[in-house]
């Protein structure tokens, strides 16, 4: 329950407190005061009207009584407060790409079943009811009743305490296990790496072994500027989605991937001379859509080659299984190289990153190899057709 602040204004004492009102299906707080009493002989002083203060705020804080469940918020309402809340946190601001997820199943799933319930209802009898009806995977599962955990969670009182603190029983709720041996996290080997790079043409067949010789994820890729080529390595401080540029995905993203000098060569070739712009773009000149890359370009390619279809995170998966157990990179550079999150103090202390060991990396670098076949030069951009001319023009020339 709140507590609320006592004040003295003129001649009587007043009471300053918190209440909501539903707007839009969203919580909405406002600060307003009430008049407890006037200033006499009986209440001459502050401690005088607290039980007066007591008794009111027992009138306007019923939704905040957890047993209470007529009075508390739907799950519908709480869900929107907390959407809202996780748009606006100053604290680990959350990626587009996780608010459009937690979106999707609030929409698709929990909210059909769930919207009308009072927050104090959802309890793990009530999930074990809600996961018994959905046909889903373990894992998106899993996402899926995490999202239900955190919109209960995220209802709290004015000092930041739960208001309705649930201990989740895994085992009661008969959650389904994640096994990894039966997730789909497609690799590519290096024979098929090579038949890619060989068959694709020039801004793919570049992409192709630039994915296979770094593990940079398809977000790094498509953000890459010119600016973040040295020559020598890749700078990842961005990256792409939805055809938007933002942040790197987590703080560890931010780095530098040293390459291969034939593969820096071959990228040097690929940008020629351009100066700004993005490394890979679109026929725009602008920020290529992953989406639409990987459906237009690599899927057929893969088609026509007759291999199975994956998407860019399989070159990630090869790249890293290569540097881990057939070169046996050093595991701290490898983190450092794919951008892996800390584990423990450990790579905490790992200072393999800084500037200082730029010299290193470099010969790890060359040391390790891509572990494919590289072409020995890239192929010529495909040049179209000229227009013919009409009479009293002149031809248009080619396409670059």
């Amino acid at each position: 329950m709140q507590r609320g602040k006592i004040f003295r204004k003129g001649s009587s004492w007043h009471l300053r407190y918190k209440t909501f009102r539903i707007v839009d299906g969203m919580k909405r707080w406002q600060t307003t005061s009430t008049k407890l009493a006037d200033v006499d002989q009986k209440h001459r002083t502050q401690q005088s009207v607290e039980q007066q203060a007591v008794d009111f705020l027992q009138t306007v804080n019923p939704a905040r009584n957890s047993s209470d469940s007529s009075t508390a918020p739907t799950f519908k309402e709480q869900a929107m407060i907390w959407l809202e809340r996780c748009q606006n946190r100053q604290r680990k601001p959350i990626k587009p790409a996780t608010l459009r997820g937690w979106r999707s199943y609030l929409n698709k799933h929990i909210l059909p079943a769930l919207q009308t319930i009072p927050l104090s209802e959802i309890t793990n009898q009530r999930v074990k009811e809600f996961v018994a009806g959905i046909n889903l995977s373990p894992k998106s599962i899993s996402n899926v009743v995490q999202v239900i955990k955190q919109v209960k969670s995220s209802a709290v009182n004015e000092h930041g305490d739960e208001i309705y603190p649930t201990k989740w029983n895994h085992d009661f709720i008969d959650m389904p296990q994640v096994k990894r041996r039966e997730q789909r996290t497609p690799s590519f080997t290096a024979d098929e790496i090579t038949a890619l790079a060989k068959a694709a043409p020039r801004q793919l067949q570049m992409m192709i072994i630039l994915f296979a010789a770094t593990g940079l994820r398809a977000g790094e890729m498509f953000a890459l500027e010119i600016r973040h080529f040295d020559g020598k390595a890749l700078k990842v401080e961005q990256n792409a989605w939805d055809g938007r540029i933002q942040t790197p995905k987590t703080e560890n993203a931010y780095r530098s991937t040293e390459l291969d000098l034939r593969v820096a060569k071959l990228l040097q070739s690929f940008i020629g001379t351009r100066t700004d712009g993005f490394i890979f773009r679109n026929q725009n000149h602008g920020l290529i859509h992953q989406s639409n890359y990987l459906r237009n370009e690599l899927h057929p390619l893969l088609e026509h080659l007759k291999m199975s279809q994956r998407g860019f995170h399989s070159f990630r998966r090869f790249r890293n299984t290569y540097l881990r157990n057939e070169v046996h990179c050093p595991p701290g550079l490898l983190k450092y190289w794919l951008g892996h999150a800390d584990k423990d103090m450990s790579d905490r202390y790992d200072k393999v990153g800084e500037g200082a060991n730029v010299k290193f990396r470099l010969g790890q670098a060359k040391k390790a190899g891509v572990g494919f076949k590289l072409p020995k030069q890239l192929k010529l951009e495909a040049v179209k057709a000229r227009k013919p001319a009409t009479r009293g023009q002149q031809a248009a020339p080619a396409a670059d």
